[in-house]
């Protein structure tokens, strides 16, 4: 693959990541709260 290609899959794992930490977090949050 291309290096931007790489890069640009790259980004989109680490987006997507964040994404569902950050779901997750809104969620215990949410039942703590």
């Amino acid at each position: 693959a291309e290096p931007q290609e790489q890069l640009a899959i790259r980004y989109r794992d680490i987006t997507w990541t964040h994404h569902i930490a950050k779901t997750a977090g809104y969620s215990s949050w949410g039942e703590e709260g």
